[in-house]
């Protein structure tokens, strides 16, 4: 494999931390979800920074957390669903060598990952809002990802299909 870093892109409960563990142990990298890794800078969890401090606030430090994790290599890395809707973020990846993948699962699947969690934008948006929000990011998460992988069963199967996809 010849990249520095993988990310995971895709939309909240597509299964980005679950596949990027099983990939992570299956090419001997270390796994980071982003989120966590949030939580930990911020001494805060992120229904607290949401609350505390905003969106705005936790979308910059994202992007930091993203920077500091793109000086390293040997990562899967999960990004929180939004990551990568800032551009500068994406070129943070690409100048960093890094494989953007997008894990792809149906929205129907997602929202029963997620329907039941205190992620701060289920609770604000609901089920309609985050099926108008998903439509608007499916096309980016296409549209940066260097591939695709689909989601919808089985993790260790998307994570053997990225790992075909990298070598």
């Amino acid at each position: 494999m010849h990249r520095k870093n993988i990310v995971l892109c895709g939309f909240m409960g597509c299964g980005k931390t679950t596949v990027g563990q099983e990939l992570a142990w299956r090419i001997f990298y270390d796994f980071v979800d982003m989120d966590e890794r949030i939580e930990q800078v911020a001494g805060m969890t992120i229904p607290e920074l949401f609350a505390q401090k905003g969106e705005e606030a936790f979308r910059d430090l994202e992007s930091k957390v993203l920077a500091d994790l793109m000086q390293g290599h040997g990562q899967v890395i999960a990004t929180g669903g939004g990551a990568l809707m800032r551009e500068r973020n994406v070129e943070l990846a690409r100048q960093a060598d890094a494989a953007i993948v997008f894990v792809n699962s149906e929205f129907d699947l997602c929202w029963e990952r997620i329907k039941d969690s205190d992620r701060p934008l289920v609770a604000r948006e609901g089920r309609e809002g985050l099926e108008r929000l998903f439509a608007e990011r499916y096309p980016v998460y296409q549209r940066i990802a260097d591939f695709e992988v689909f989601n919808q069963h089985e993790p260790k199967d998307a994570a053997k299909a990225i790992l075909y996809s990298l070598i």
